[in-house]
């Protein structure tokens, strides 16, 4: 049975645009020519890829049928749906129709993944942008499973779309790469209920799920779990199911999350940033590491170079940068609380956001959190880096150990300058592999998928022959994207070069 993607979104927003650009290949400089005409009822094609993948394209003029109630079937066993309004619209129109959106994926199908896409950012001035970023994220910042980006089909954002789309289709065929957002959603609002039963005790269990905005379901399995851990107890008071913290519950939010409070989770969300233009070196794969005690604690902090981590971290959206030194802290509660309630397969996990990416090392004294632009292609060099972190806390092991009793970090700051050099030494390593194509390189595909894209557009190349086999490569490269193939990649590379046009 294939997968499903909908596209919905007000008329004009662009969503049939971007349907054909990055799903079906069609040149973005002659869409931008030529206006399409509007989508009457739905468009649906099937992607063959790793698995088939049906993609529905809704009419924005039906917007009112497709989001009544006894007509939304539409949205039944949906993977992902895709929200795109135009930026240009009032933020008031933006905010209402997407809440309408999340409220029916709420009710009908409250595990499927939804991306806003703010469309058409090319139009709209930096200062603009940043308010409407604000108020966006001030609104819907609850949502769950819920993906802001920001898009354009211009030249300037043309490669950032691309990888965007990219994105959309792993997490469609592999549920293992929304699995690690899923599970923290989870976790902060595991944490966020015990707060509240802290808080406002009795609650009961249904003033409880309304002060939330999640979904009931997401609550009511929560609440679940937290009552067969002992964490919770429910009981009945004037005929309604009341629920307070059992010593064992009052005991975990004390002594495991005593580093954070709602507003550090709150914090946290910011895994997922954008980039500042202009201002931070987007070539680097590695940016920096720290190195924490097994409560992520931080003892060492080394960054290719000095304020590295604050320009990469800076949201735009943000007066100040995100708290990275919370980030360690955060995946070690998180790794502690899957162990507790048996979620598998944390330890050692990796976070992904738009711009970075964050990668832990568990060793038997410290946690290592990596952190990587989110291109970089970290199987490639996984075994090697293991090896040089465990060389590294081997020989500095009594240092080491001394900075984690007593606080005090001077044997060991040392280290920096090592580290760093280490950081700029792989970055060559792995910029020499890209360059060969020996590993998957994200931003040289997307490069890849661009020189497709201008190919395209030339006059010479205008002939019904030449068009398919561009085409045909394209289609070819987001296959390989998806498999992060790079053998094929690299054949795709050889075969654009030799394209006589």
């Amino acid at each position: 049975m294939a997968k499903k993607i909908i596209f919905i979104g007000p008329p004009a927003a662009g969503k049939t645009s971007l349907r054909k650009i990055f799903f079906e290949g069609e040149n973005s400089s002659r869409l931008l020519e030529y206006a399409l005409e509007p989508t009457h009822g739905k468009e649906s094609i099937v992607l063959k890829l790793q698995e088939e993948i049906g993609i529905v394209d809704l009419a924005g003029q039906e917007n009112q049928f497709w989001l009544e109630m006894n007509k939304n079937s539409i949205f039944y066993s949906a993977e992902i749906v895709i929200i795109v309004i135009d930026i240009t619209n009032p933020i008031e129109e933006i905010i209402n129709f997407a809440k309408r959106v999340l409220k029916i994926r709420n009710e009908l199908n409250p595990t499927s993944i939804v991306y806003l896409l703010l469309h058409k950012v090319d139009l709209l001035k930096p200062e603009k942008l940043k308010e409407i970023k604000l108020n966006v994220n001030n609104e819907l910042f609850q949502e769950n499973l819920l993906k802001i980006s920001y898009t354009s089909i211009q030249r300037d954002y043309f490669t950032q779309t691309f990888g965007l789309f990219i994105d959309i289709l792993k997490t469609c065929v592999n549920k293992k790469v929304a699995k690690a957002k899923s599970n923290i959603n989870f976790f902060k609002n595991t944490i966020n209920i015990l707060y509240i039963i802290q808080e406002k005790v009795p609650i009961s269990k249904d003033e409880l799920i309304n002060f939330l905005k999640i979904p009931r379901q997401n609550t009511e399995q929560i609440i679940d779990m937290l009552d067969r851990e002992n964490l919770i107890n429910i009981s009945i008071i004037n005929q309604k199911e009341t629920i307070k913290l059992t010593t064992m519950g009052a005991l975990y939010i004390k002594n495991l999350l005593y580093n954070f409070t709602v507003e550090d989770f709150s914090k946290i969300k910011g895994v997922s940033l954008e980039f500042k233009p202009k201002e931070v070196d987007k070539s680097h794969a590695f940016l920096g590491f720290m190195i924490g005690d097994k409560d992520g604690k931080p003892i060492l902090i080394t960054e290719l170079h000095d304020g590295f981590f604050d320009l990469f971290l800076q949201a735009e959206d943000r007066e100040k940068p995100i708290a990275f030194e919370l980030i360690p802290m955060f995946i070690s509660a998180l790794e502690k609380f899957s162990d507790e309630i048996n979620i598998k397969n944390l330890p050692g996990f990796t976070l992904k956001g738009t711009n970075i990416k964050i990668q832990t090392f568990n060793f038997e004294m410290v946690t290592v959190t990596l952190f990587m632009n989110s291109n970089t292609d970290i199987k490639s060099t996984k075994k090697h880096i293991e090896k040089w972190f465990l060389n590294l806390i081997e020989i500095n092991k009594k240092d080491i150990e001394y900075s984690i009793e007593t606080g005090n970090v001077t044997k060991i700051r040392k280290l920096k300058n090592t580290g760093r050099k280490w950081l700029q030494d792989l970055n060559m390593k792995y910029k020499l592999m890209a360059l060969n194509h020996n590993i998957f390189d994200m931003k040289q595909t997307k490069e890849l998928y661009q020189k497709l894209d201008d190919l395209s557009n030339e006059k010479n190349s205008f002939s019904p022959k030449i068009q398919k086999k561009i085409l045909k490569l394209k289609q070819g490269l987001v296959r390989a994207s998806l498999d992060e193939d790079f053998q094929s990649i690299k054949e795709i590379s050889k075969k654009i070069m030799s394209l006589d046009l």
